[in-house]
């Protein structure tokens, strides 16, 4: 993709190279163009659009700003053994995808061991009755997103796709630390 878009570039084209969601959100392609017509001494910019995450914000009607929220590759989250706070909003991309490194022409999860791995791991932190919601942003403004709301333990009864993500509310606040709430005067 990348060699495409600058090969129209080095023929002197104005090209406009388009995408879904975000340009800059699981784009690599998109920042790669951008890195070597720079490189090459040719304009480019990347302009911001509507990515997963704010769809995803407006269809399930969460507020980030609420308690937060956290956001991780799904694959990263497990290999890396992400540390985050259940306190706050979880987003995992990709959840649908887990461990794979190639592409495969078909619907529904790649890689059912790999959802039942992280839902192993989510459980170490949250109850299995915690309500949770897999989400596929719509594809396009005709349709409808895809949100299945569904308790934790059972997220494998869903249907999980390639581009599924999995959005996990916070667990309840604990008492707040009244030592900073007295230092900051809110007392």
């Amino acid at each position: 993709m990348v060699e495409r878009v600058l090969g129209y570039v080095r023929q002197g084209h104005n090209v406009c190279f388009v995408s879904y969601g975000h340009p800059g959100v699981f784009a690599d392609p998109m920042h790669e163009a951008v890195r070597r017509a720079r490189a090459e001494g040719y304009m480019a910019t990347m302009l911001p659009a509507i990515s997963a995450e704010d769809c995803l914000f407006a269809d399930l009607g969460v507020d980030p700003g609420r308690s937060g929220c956290q956001s991780f590759e799904a694959t990263d989250f497990l290999v890396y053994r992400r540390t985050f706070d259940p306190r706050s909003a979880l987003v995992l991309w990709q959840i649908g995808v887990i461990a794979e490194t190639g592409f495969k022409k078909q619907f529904g999860a790649w890689n059912l061991a790999g959802l039942g791995v992280l839902r192993g791991r989510l459980l170490e932190f949250y109850d299995g009755s915690h309500q949770v919601s897999i989400y596929d942003a719509a594809h396009y403004v005709c349709c409808d997103p895809v949100i299945q709301h569904i308790e934790l333990q059972r997220m494998l009864e869903a249907e999980i796709s390639a581009l599924s993500t999995l959005h996990i509310p916070p667990k309840p606040m604990t008492e707040p630390d009244m030592e900073m709430v007295r230092e900051l005067g809110l007392m």
